[in-house]
């Protein structure tokens, strides 16, 4: 009896689950870097729970939410988790922009923030979106990882980039794009490539790189490069307008628009932009004509809308 005392024993206290302080607290971790290093080896994504020893709806959260069974759980099983007290840590708080305490970080292990959440949160509210933020992290490692099987799979590749750019993973998303860019012979780049190249460039903020992107799109021939090319006249235009190179813009958009079989949106976009540079340029007649243009064509839509708020507009003050 006593032999087999001892064995069940043995087993019982080597499950985790039935370990009473891992269904009674969450294990932290001490620091944001050690977290890092921990998330990078697990695979895991990371909850940072951002909060001060005054603040006291973090400890309501500790309180109420992390002592929960079902939470402390999920967090221990899904995430690597550190707190972060952010008076002793204020650059940190500062990356993360916090503001209203407490504030919960996921990211996935890679660094990239899968969300926040603000203020203090019961534990059913804050299970359903740990669960949303472990899934899309899960997801995004998938996605990494197939890119990473085919490096010469442009498809992959930019997969992978708009995984990350759902992050707003923007560095990392023209990483991939450029890499896959390189890969392939010089004057045979994928339009669709270039195109996404621009988009992300665009969403970064690098306006000189996203024309660039475009502008390379637009030198490939307009049946290889096909749909992307007339994705890219709008944005294209857009950063031109951004960069204060009003004749390059209207070039893009006389070329948009020569085409009378074009999208009717992207028409009426294109109508409605090119009135902006006509007005831009002082040719108030022409910037008319553009928006008359785009009303008669959308009259229903927004665009077609707001043209005709504008002309009644300019012609009462006339």
């Amino acid at each position: 009896m006593t032999m087999l005392f001892l064995i069940l024993l043995s087993v019982f206290s080597a499950d985790p689950s039935l370990d009473e302080h891992n269904l009674r607290s969450v294990r932290w971790v001490t620091s944001l870097a050690e977290a890092r290093e921990a998330a990078s080896r697990a695979g895991k994504p990371l909850l940072v729970e951002f909060g001060a020893k005054w603040c006291g709806f973090c400890k309501k959260l500790d309180r109420e939410t992390f002592s929960q069974e079902s939470v402390v759980r999920f967090v221990n099983d899904s995430f690597v988790a550190v707190q972060i007290d952010v008076d002793k840590e204020p650059e940190l708080a500062r990356k993360y922009e916090i503001g209203g305490l407490p504030t919960v970080v996921f990211l996935s292990p890679g660094g990239e923030v899968l969300a926040r959440l603000e203020g203090f949160r019961p534990p059913d509210t804050f299970l359903l979106e740990a669960r949303k933020s472990a899934e899309t992290s899960a997801a995004l490692q998938k996605i990494q990882k197939l890119a990473e099987k085919a490096p010469g799979d442009v498809a992959a590749q930019r997969t992978h980039a708009r995984a990350l750019c759902s992050v707003r993973n923007f560095d990392g998303a023209i990483k991939v794009l450029e890499a896959a860019k390189s890969a392939i012979p010089a004057g045979s780049f994928d339009a669709n490539l270039l195109l996404d190249l621009g988009d992300t460039y665009r969403a970064a903020g690098n306006k000189a790189a996203a024309r660039a992107a475009y502008g390379q799109l637009f030198t490939l021939k307009p049946e290889a490069a096909g749909e992307a090319r007339e994705k890219a006249f709008l944005p294209l235009a857009g950063i031109l307008l951004e960069l204060r190179d009003s004749d390059g813009a209207l070039g893009v958009l006389e070329e948009l628009l020569k085409d009378p079989e074009k999208v009717r949106k992207e028409r009426v976009a294109g109508l409605f932009l090119r009135a902006f540079v006509h007005a831009q340029r002082k040719d108030t007649e022409r910037a008319l004509a553009d928006l008359k243009a785009a009303r008669d064509e959308d009259p229903e839509g927004r665009r077609g809308q707001r043209a005709a708020l504008i002309i009644e507009t300019v012609e009462t003050i006339k």
